[in-house]
């Protein structure tokens, strides 16, 4: 079986998953440089790739509130509320969230690879369910 590379934020999967997880790389898809990703698309295929009750995880670190996509490439880091705006818009519901890795020292303006913020960067992490058809 030979198996083919995608291009960056294009998924395909095989057979019907329980779990898709995204760690601290949700903001790489609005990277202009890593490769142009519509995340309408990617969304909405990963919501076509779970099972019914299968669950997308995504965890990142907090930005700014109003980031802008410039901002975010130099920062490494997104607004929860637009990561949750997006993934519910795919056909997800937000069933829970966790703040196990709040920071609130974390101001949110500097850069992730910044040596003052590594290891200490206020994140958070969101379990999306696809909903089970009716």
């Amino acid at each position: 079986m030979s198996e083919e590379a995608l291009p960056f934020g294009t998924v395909s999967f095989p057979k019907p998953l329980d779990l898709v997880w995204l760690t601290q790389n949700y903001h790489d898809l609005k990277i202009a440089q890593y490769g142009q990703v519509d995340t309408v698309a990617f969304n909405r295929a990963v919501f076509g790739g779970l099972k019914p009750g299968g669950t997308y995880f995504v965890l990142d670190h907090e930005a700014p509130a109003g980031i802008d996509l410039p901002t975010i490439a130099r920062l490494h880091r997104i607004e929860k509320v637009q990561v949750i705006r997006e993934v519910t818009a795919a056909g997800f519901e937000l069933v829970t969230e966790g703040n196990f890795l709040q920071r609130p020292d974390d101001d949110h303006t500097l850069p992730v690879k910044d040596k003052k913020m590594q290891g200490q960067t206020d994140q958070w992490a969101l379990r999306f369910v696809k909903p089970r058809e009716r």
